[in-house]
Formats: structure tokens, C-alpha cells, sequence
């Protein structure tokens, strides 16, 4: 019998941040490896057969109120182009989350926490400069919003979403 896919966690982001995320992911990340929309990742693997404590874990992490999310600078993440994530409260969620995943995380998953939205990736070198040239002088700095806990399952390529958490909305 196949072993069930892993579940991945994602952040959720107000609308117009994604939409603007999402867009430059569109128009910048090769299409035939684009499986999945803009996400700030938190957890990469996490086990199938845990899914009704990971659920459990999350609703009530997501009872907590929406919080503020900046995105100062796009960066190079070595050949990958990606959005800064700065947020206090986002750092303490993932600490929190962490304590409470210990036992099933992953070497990738207990690394530092470095959140950002990946809008390029797996391109040629002077793909990523020109990008990285065009875009990072012109990247304007906003504000958004954390807007939910998402709960995924990894198809190998593509993600498939099982359930949104939504924070409370102050």
C-alpha cells in the first residue's frame, strides 16, 4: 500500500497581496514548473497519518488575530527571485507552530526561519540577473495582512489545498 503524500503548511495573505504575488510568479516563474500559487511556506513535510492533530493545531493557532505582514525588498535567494516577509507575529506562529510539530519535523523544516514568497525559480542564470535587475530597482515596499493557516498535501509537483484556517479578523 503507497504511503499518503505529506501535508505542507502554508501562510495565507490578504487578497491584494497575493494578487500582486501571484501575478509576478505568474509572469516570472518558467509555467511548466509553476504547480501552485504565491505562498509563504512554513512547513515542508509534515506526516499524512498526523493530519487530525495538525488540524487541531492550527485552528487554534488561527483563532488568534490577523496580523500585519511587510514586504520590504525582493532578494536573490541564489538563483530563486523572492519577497521579503518581515512580521513579529509571523515568527512567533512559526516558533509556536514548531513546538507543537517537534516530533515530525524535518531536518528543512528545523532550519531558521526565513519567510518569503518565491516569484522565480529553476531559470537560467541571465534569466534570474535580468529579472533581478528589472525588478529589484523598481519593487516598492506595502503592507499586507497574514490572512490564514493552509493546510496542503504535496502530489509530487503540485500542491492540493485541504483546508484554510482564516485568523480572526480584529
Amino acid at each position: 500500500m503507497a504511503e499518503a503524500p505529506p501535508l505542507l503548511i502554508s501562510l495565507g495573505m490578504d487578497e491584494a497581496s497575493f494578487s500582486r504575488l501571484d501575478g509576478l510568479r505568474r509572469a516570472l516563474f518558467p509555467p511548466e514548473r509553476n504547480f501552485i500559487p504565491a505562498h509563504v511556506s512554513l512547513f515542508h513535510h509534515l506526516p499524512a497519518g498526523e493530519r487530525a492533530s495538525v488540524e487541531r493545531v492550527l485552528a487554534d493557532e488561527a483563532a488568534r488575530p490577523a496580523f500585519p505582514l511587510a514586504f520590504p525588498v525582493l532578494l536573490s535567494l541564489g538563483h530563486a527571485l523572492a519577497a521579503q516577509v518581515e512580521s513579529r507575529e509571523l515568527l512567533a506562529t512559526h516558533a509556536r507552530l514548531s513546538r507543537a510539530f517537534h516530533p515530525w519535523l524535518t531536518r528543512q523544516d528545523r532550519q531558521r526561519f526565513r519567510p518569503h514568497v518565491t516569484v522565480m525559480n529553476k531559470v537560467p542564470v541571465d534569466v534570474f540577473r535580468s529579472a533581478l535587475e528589472l525588478h529589484g530597482p523598481a519593487w516598492q515596499p506595502w503592507v499586507g495582512t497574514a490572512a490564514s493557516l493552509i493546510l496542503w498535501e504535496y502530489l509530487g509537483g503540485p500542491w492540493r489545498e485541504l483546508r484554510t484556517f482564516p485568523f480572526q479578523v480584529p
